[in-house]
């Protein structure tokens, strides 16, 4: 909000967390600014990759960083529906960010979602025929362990009924 002399820079927007020698801390910093950075990219995922993440050589930030902006980016879009092309954007981005991307996608569900109901997009997105069956197991698998964390075991049982037969298997096991 450009308040107390700190400005968002543009270009090389996440500069300041290179500068830190402490790894926790420069970790941290990068996962703060690239919630922040999906509007600078006009919204888009392979620009985000280009502008943001192409640089960083450490492929856990990396992804945290892309995973980050796709639950952003899911954000924006919650309440038109509109992911499949989302999933086009994470398709098209390297492989070594393509499973962050889209479990990126599927926490924005929870993060982003309508709160109580946010599994119904979720599962229904897991769903989706156009999801590759390796696509559908990180899918599956990220959104029952995000589900973990926000319902009770009640309702997850109740959740877990609609997911796809051969993917329930991810409501069984064990956090």
């Amino acid at each position: 909000n450009n308040q107390f002399g700190l400005k968002f820079p543009k270009t090389d927007s996440l500069a300041l967390c290179r500068a830190f020698d402490d790894p926790e801390v420069s970790q941290a910093c990068y996962y703060e600014l690239s919630m922040r950075v999906l509007p600078l990219a006009k919204s888009d995922l392979s620009t985000v990759y280009t502008m943001f993440v192409a640089s960083i050589t450490d492929d856990t930030v990396a992804g945290m960083v892309i995973n980050s902006a796709a639950a952003s980016a899911l954000g924006e879009r919650i309440a038109d529906d509109s992911f499949l092309p989302l999933l086009a954007q994470c398709r098209s981005l390297p492989s070594r960010v393509h499973e962050d991307c889209l479990k990126g996608l599927t926490g924005g569900f929870v993060a982003h979602g309508e709160p109580g109901n946010e599994y119904v997009k979720a599962i229904a997105f897991c769903g989706d025929t156009t999801l590759t069956s390796p696509e559908k197991h990180i899918c599956y698998a990220n959104i029952v362990r995000t589900f973990r964390t926000v319902y009770t075991n009640e309702k997850l049982a109740t959740i877990c009924e609609d997911v796809e037969v051969p993917y329930q298997s991810y409501c069984t096991m064990t956090p």
